[in-house]
């Protein structure tokens, strides 16, 4: 009896949290599910967000920043965000103002002062202002983090510095990210 009893309140209270939980409101959170059909994480302050098919920004307050005519958007990074329009993949300051042409096949985010681009088939890095920092010659290309960034030739990965330099040769079979100053790396000759 005291187990069914158990049971019984145990269900009433949690069909009145559940019925009560649709009208709880947290201070300080902005709702845009309802707005758009597609977001985007903040990051920097700002969110990148699609409206009728259209990609803008709008800040952590919900107001919009930059209007809705991008094919695709990236986040901002390092006060640059990767966005594609008609012509291609360029990149907008915090402001909405094209910064860096829309030239590129793709684009990725900025990190440590560096982005990947792609440019007739092949991957190379800019810098904030869109000056290159290598050639377009890597078939593939990842994030510089923690100073270093994986490339590959075709045959192997490599690693290069912020600098564009080789430091490590294209000993790896695959490219991946550095994390607390070590990359995990496999020999392309035992698979």
């Amino acid at each position: 009896m005291k187990k069914l009893l158990s049971i019984i309140i145990l269900g009433a209270l949690a069909i009145s949290l559940c019925a009560c939980a649709p009208s709880v409101k947290a201070e300080g959170f902005v709702q845009i599910g309802d707005v758009y059909d597609g977001v985007k994480d903040f990051s920097e302050g700002f969110a990148s967000v699609r409206k009728d098919g259209k990609w803008g920004v709008i800040d952590a307050e919900g107001n919009q920043i930059v209007d809705f005519i991008y094919e695709d958007m990236w986040y901002f990074k390092e006060g640059r965000c990767a966005v594609k329009t008609e012509n291609g993949w360029g990149f907008i300051d915090t402001e909405g103002n094209l910064v860096i042409d829309d030239i590129y096949e793709g684009a990725w985010y900025f990190s440590e002062g560096l982005a990947v681009v792609k440019q007739g088939g092949k991957y190379g890095y800019i810098t904030p202002d869109g000056s290159p920092v290598t050639e377009m010659v890597y078939v593939d290309a990842g994030n510089l983090t923690e100073g270093m960034a994986y490339v590959s030739l075709g045959d192997g990965y490599g690693f290069i510095d912020g600098d564009g330099n080789l430091i490590s040769d294209y000993l790896w079979f695959e490219g991946k990210k550095a994390s607390e100053g070590l990359v995990e790396v496999f020999d392309k000759n035992i698979q």
